[in-house]
């Protein structure tokens, strides 16, 4: 049995009761292009996007163990401190039966700060990683969690869960870690 992380294989042998020993570990790789791309500042996806300041960002899926709720709201506090000098620019498929995101960017008021920029193309999506502040993965759950490394080859820092496999992943050193249940730590970071 192969397994992503020893995170996902000691999942494995809790959950099915496997023995360990018939368990490997080998990790997922990063597609080296995201290393390759010009880091100079894309005012063109600046623009396409309608992105004004410097921003923090999130790539991937929206689900409940993504924790994007808890970056809103943390985002939302940490702007306010410092006078709603960035933006938080969130990717991914708007999942129909999953509003909790457009809903809480309303509840809180932060249409201007928060931007939903969908599915973007492969050379736009190195374009923000290489030009964002920093990458933010607050996931309550990862079995692997390929996009902190995405941006970690971008030479992107990394804010990231302390949990599941996310900390192995990413390396000692490699991260600043946060606590995704509590809120302020996720400011802070």
């Amino acid at each position: 049995i192969i397994a992503v992380s020893e995170n996902t294989k000691k999942d494995i042998v809790k959950a099915l009761k496997i023995k360990p020993e018939k368990i490997s570990v080998v990790y997922n790789g990063v597609n080296p292009k995201f290393g390759d791309v010009d880091p100079t500042p894309r005012p063109d996806l600046m623009k396409k996007l309608g992105l004004q300041k410097p921003y923090f960002l999130y790539t991937g899926v929206w689900r409940d163990h993504k924790n994007i709720v808890g970056l809103i709201k943390a985002f939302d506090a940490f702007n306010k401190e410092v006078g709603s000098q960035y933006t938080l620019v969130i990717t991914g498929h708007h999942n129909p039966t999953y509003n909790e995101i457009p809903n809480t960017i309303r509840e809180l008021k932060i249409e201007e700060d928060v931007h939903l920029v969908g599915l973007v193309a492969e050379a736009d999506l190195f374009g923000l990683y290489n030009n964002a502040l920093s990458y933010i993965f607050p996931s309550f759950y990862e079995g692997f969690g390929l996009p902190p490394l995405e941006a970690m080859q971008c030479g992107t820092p990394v804010a990231a869960s302390n949990v599941s496999a996310t900390p192995e992943i990413c390396g000692e050193g490699n991260a600043l870690f946060l606590d995704p249940y509590n809120a302020e730590d996720m400011k802070n970071a």
